[in-house]
């Protein structure tokens, strides 16, 4: 389209097609001198494209013509096969963009998926730490360790205890008259069975039993001779 009434022309295709309902208009020719491709410079031609509802792609001449119709335009391409190749769906272009995005979609949900994982498993271990029936055994655990603890030192002291009673009735049984008896010695009272502990404490003529090993002797007694007992001396502090 060039020369007297191009312009007027492309204008009027223009609101035509775009009553049309159409997905995209593509506004171009091929290449030319500047007067052949002037009628896309034309107010009218700009006008007509700037009022379009339908998205319109310019292209117009070869890469390096620039007109008005490109400034006005949605969007432009350097030439009119480019446009072409801009309007048509590209399928295989949207297929090798759809299975990236499905692929990276996929390790994204890889990824979240071993994150959620990781995070169950954490959290069954803090429930294995504060289970419980594992808290409770292990406070049973504790109570019979305790428990012999306990016992064994319960044990320790009936051992130490049976031991000193042991000594103190050996003591004991050193100290017991009947002892003392059964080692050759007497156990002498007067006839009211009052232990007697010195000469003084009878007089000739008076009864007296002796206590031994194996019985008692009833005698009287003849005549009594005091011996001097030795001080002691008192020990020092």
């Amino acid at each position: 389209m060039q020369g007297a009434g191009a312009a007027a022309s492309i204008a009027r295709g223009i609101r035509a097609l775009d009553k049309l309902g159409l997905d995209v208009l593509i506004v171009g020719r091929g290449g030319g001198s500047i007067e052949d491709l002037w009628a896309f410079n034309e107010e009218i031609v700009a006008r007509a494209i700037f009022d379009c509802a339908t998205p319109v792609i310019s292209a117009v001449g070869h890469e390096t013509d620039v007109t008005i119709a490109d400034y006005v335009a949605d969007l432009r391409a350097p030439t009119p096969s480019a446009a072409a190749e801009l309007a048509v769906f590209d399928y295989r272009q949207f297929e090798a963009a759809r299975l990236s995005y499905q692929e990276a979609l996929g390790q994204a949900m890889e990824r979240k998926t071993e994150l959620f994982r990781y995070r169950a498993e954490q959290y069954r271990l803090k429930l294995l730490l504060h289970d419980p029936e594992r808290t409770l055994r292990e406070q049973r655990q504790r109570l019979a360790d305790i428990q012999d603890a306990l016992r064994q030192v319960m044990e320790q002291k009936i051992t130490g205890s049976r031991h000193r009673l042991a000594l103190l009735g050996s003591r004991l049984h050193g100290l017991s008259p009947l002892e003392r008896i059964s080692g050759g010695f007497g156990f002498v009272t007067d006839e009211r069975g009052k232990r007697l502990e010195s000469v003084r404490q009878t007089a000739p003529g008076e009864a007296i039993t002796l206590r031994i090993s194996d019985g008692t002797v009833r005698a009287r007694v003849l005549e009594t001779e005091e011996h001097e007992i030795p001080e002691t001396c008192p020990s020092e502090t």
